[in-house]
């Protein structure tokens, strides 16, 4: 298995300011809620070339994440988005996490659709 170093980025604190806002106005892909994560996302980019790779949702396929990394790529000039990874169709992971269960990384069962040349960058919500 090759494994690389996984560095996560999260500007947003969930609960504080308008966060929980912002989050939920992504997951029913509000343009507003979108741009504003993207706005501040995009600053924690550097300059180098940097490929996003959205994460699937519960449906497998990356609907809201995408959205949100293609409104990143409009701020960064330095960014592409490949939309490389599907997965199969899951219950969501707020659920199984308030049923009082662990989310395993196997639920997900990601897989590449596509081959990313660049530094890339996974982007959830």
């Amino acid at each position: 298995m090759n494994q690389q170093k996984l560095t996560i980025i999260a500007p947003f604190e969930y609960g504080r300011e308008n966060s929980r806002a912002i989050s939920h106005g992504i997951k029913s892909g509000d343009d507003t809620a979108i741009t504003e994560a993207a706005r501040v996302l995009s600053t924690c980019i550097g300059n180098d070339p940097v490929v996003l790779v959205p994460v699937p949702n519960s449906s497998g396929n990356a609907v809201t994440t995408l959205m949100l990394a293609n409104k990143v790529a409009t701020f960064k000039p330095n960014v592409t988005v490949t939309d490389a990874l599907y997965g199969d169709a899951r219950q969501k992971a707020y659920d199984i996490k308030r049923s009082g269960k662990t989310v395993d990384r196997q639920d997900y069962n990601l897989r590449l659709k596509a081959t990313v040349s660049a530094k890339a960058v996974l982007i959830d919500n």
